[in-house]
């Protein structure tokens, strides 16, 4: 039987290598431009088999009511965003430049707080006084950044 099936069993090593990095070579080729086709198909299916599904006047209509809605429905939205950043400003304002209080409540939870994470009773901890830190981002946030630029 001489011809295709005189095929060796074992090839060569870098034979068998040639062979195995042709045939993938071989087969991304063949994805990528099915792929290709896929999409060159899918955009041109409307323009040249867009006369089976024939638009009419009434669906021209209702296509364009929803385009003018939804552009209504994105002006709206984009108003109550702006609206509302400008409604957080004014309250974030109004936080900052209050002081601190001196509420025994929120002092009561901030010694909770850290008798919690000491692990230990409240009975030892005395809070002298509250100010607010320079800081707005957290100290984890920070050791975050730092461990980023430190390597």
């Amino acid at each position: 039987m001489n011809g295709f099936f005189d095929f060796p069993d074992r090839l060569p090593t870098n034979e068998a290598w040639g062979l195995g990095g042709s045939v993938t070579v071989l087969g991304v080729v063949v994805v990528f431009v099915a792929l290709v086709l896929l999409i060159v198909l899918t955009f041109a299916y409307p323009k040249f088999f867009g006369w089976l599904l024939p638009i009419t006047t009434a669906k021209k209509a209702k296509m364009a009511d929803k385009k003018a809605a939804r552009q209504l429905a994105r002006a709206q939205a984009k108003a109550a965003k702006k609206a509302t950043i400008i409604s957080v400003d004014k309250s974030e304002q109004a936080v900052a430049d209050s002081p601190p209080s001196d509420d025994p409540a929120l002092i009561a939870v901030i010694t909770a707080a850290i008798a919690a994470s000491l692990g230990t009773s409240s009975n030892g901890i005395r809070i002298k006084s509250l100010r607010r830190s320079g800081a707005s981002t957290p100290a984890w946030g920070r050791e975050g950044k730092y461990e980023q630029f430190r390597y």
